[in-house]
């Protein structure tokens, strides 16, 4: 029936060559896909539940909808791929690059991002709670609304990125590039920002309660209107900061 799933469960197709192929809505919980070619391939709706994709080149694929949880993406190319409301939580993909991947409303909720690459991705009102992001590329990447409450941003690199109105609470930003971003109306209350890099970036209207800044770089930041009760600001740059 057209209805019916393509049953691929626990299927071995390491390295196969699948590019361009419609798989969209097939049952592939278990299966090994390290190293396949899944160029351009729709994945849409499909269930890649506990999924090995490890290396696997999946640019410009369709994965909308996708059932991605608890996924080995590791070293995975994902550049340009449609993510939109997949589910990807607790999915590992260290080291993958997602340069200007559609994740928009995703699911990443305790994801390894360890060194993953996301610049200029499209994250709005993605879920990225206690998401692992240490080190990760963000650069002007879209954050906007995006759930990152005790995520891990350590070391991470976040210029230019927009993350108007995100919740960042108690999340982990030591030593994290911030240049130039928009924070405007984010929530950070108990942030950890000692060391960050904050240099230019709009904090106007966010929320930094009990957030720690000890040692982060604020010069020329735009804190109007920004919350900054019972803040740590020992050995803080503040030079050139507007409306403190």
């Amino acid at each position: 029936p057209e209805n019916q799933k393509l049953d691929l469960r626990n299927t071995d197709i390491r390295g196969a060559d699948l590019r361009d192929a419609n798989l969209q809505r097939a049952d592939l919980r278990g299966s090994e896909l390290s190293g396949a070619d899944l160029r351009r391939i729709d994945l849409s709706g499909a269930d890649l539940d506990g999924g090995k994709l490890s290396g696997s080149i999946l640019y410009e694929a369709n994965l909308q909808g996708c059932n991605l949880h608890a996924a080995n993406l590791t070293g995975a190319n994902l550049n340009r791929t449609n993510l939109q409301s997949s589910n990807l939580r607790a999915a590992n993909l260290t080291g993958a690059s997602l340069r200007a991947a559609n994740m928009t409303g995703a699911n990443l909720y305790k994801a390894n991002l360890y060194q993953a690459n996301l610049k200029v991705a499209n994250l709005q009102g993605a879920k990225l709670f206690l998401a692992n992001l240490q080190g990760a590329k963000l650069g002007k990447a879209n954050l906007r609304l995006c759930g990152l409450i005790g995520a891990n941003l350590q070391q991470a690199n976040l210029n230019g990125a927009n993350l108007t109105g995100a919740n960042l609470n108690a999340a982990k930003l030591q030593h994290t590039e911030v240049l130039f971003a928009n924070l405007s109306e984010t929530s950070l209350t108990e942030a950890d920002l000692s060391g960050a890099n904050l240099m230019g970036t709009n904090l106007q209207k966010a929320v930094l309660y009990e957030a720690n800044l000890c040692g982060a770089n604020l010069m020329g930041a735009n804190l109007s209107e920004t919350n900054l009760c019972d803040v740590k600001l020992e050995k803080a740059i503040l030079t050139g900061a507007k409306n403190l």
